[in-house]
C-alpha cells in the first residue's frame, strides 16, 4: 500500500490547481477544468483525492468543507480540481462558501494510497490492525458507506475503537454492524499537505 510522495514542486503545482478552482468559481460560480496539457506524468495518473477547508473564526479553526474521491477514478490534476470545487459549493454540511471567507481560509490535500481490504472476523481482531495517524478507514456494508480520513483520529484524540465507533456513526450504522458478513472495511494512507489560501494566492499569482 504505496503513498504518493509529492515533490515540493509538485506540491505547489497541486495547490495553484486549487487556487485556480477557487478563482474560477468566484468569477463564474462554475467548476473548474484544469487542461493536463504540460503537468508532470503523476498530475494525468488517475488518484484519490480529498479536499478539506478550514476557516479561522476567533481564533479558532474550524471545518468548512470537506469531499473528494475515495478511488482513483480521474487524472489527479482533475480529481484535484473537482474535489476542490465540491468542498466549496457540495458538502451537505454547509452552506456554500462566500467569496469573502476564502481569505481567512486554508487549504489541506490528502492523496490515498490504494484501498486494501482488512480481514477480520471479530472486532477486536480489526482493531489490531488500525494504526491511528497512519490509516484512514472506509466502511461498506450493503448500502450504507463511510469514510474518514487519516488525519481525523488525531484532530479528535481517538484510539482505534473511538476510529471505528466513529467511522460507524458516518455511515449511518451501529457498531455491531461491522461483524456482519456483509460489511467489508478497507484501510489506506494518505500523503498530506496544506497552504492558507492568502498565502497561496501570493505565490500562484507569482507563478502565472
Amino acid at each position: 500500500m504505496s503513498v504518493l510522495m509529492l515533490s515540493e514542486i509538485d506540491q505547489r503545482l497541486a495547490l495553484c490547481i486549487v487556487h485556480q478552482t477557487m478563482e474560477h468559481y468566484v468569477m463564474t460560480g462554475k467548476r473548474y477544468d484544469p487542461s493536463l496539457e504540460g503537468l508532470p506524468q503523476i498530475f494525468h495518473e488517475p488518484r484519490g483525492v480529498f479536499i478539506t477547508l478550514y476557516i479561522e473564526k476567533k481564533n479558532n479553526e474550524e471545518l468548512r468543507g470537506c469531499v473528494g474521491f475515495p478511488l482513483p477514478s480521474v487524472p489527479f490534476a482533475k480529481a484535484i480540481a473537482y474535489a476542490t470545487y465540491s468542498s466549496l459549493t457540495n458538502d451537505p454540511r454547509f452552506p456554500p462558501v462566500e467569496p469573502e471567507e476564502l481569505s481567512n481560509m486554508s487549504v489541506e490535500i490528502e492523496v490515498l494510497s490504494a484501498m486494501t481490504r482488512i480481514e477480520y472476523k471479530l472486532k477486536d481482531t480489526l482493531i489490531d490492525q488500525i494504526e491511528i495517524g497512519k490509516d484512514g478507514l472506509l466502511l461498506q456494508a450493503g448500502r450504507f458507506s463511510g469514510l474518514l480520513l487519516p488525519t481525523v483520529p488525531t484532530k479528535y484524540g481517538w484510539n482505534a475503537e473511538q476510529f471505528v465507533q466513529a467511522l460507524c456513526k458516518k455511515a449511518g450504522v451501529s457498531i455491531d454492524v461491522i461483524e456482519n458478513a456483509n460489511a467489508v472495511i478497507y484501510k489506506f494512507q494518505a500523503f498530506v499537505f496544506r497552504e492558507t489560501v492568502s498565502s497561496l494566492k501570493n505565490h500562484c499569482d507569482t507563478q502565472n
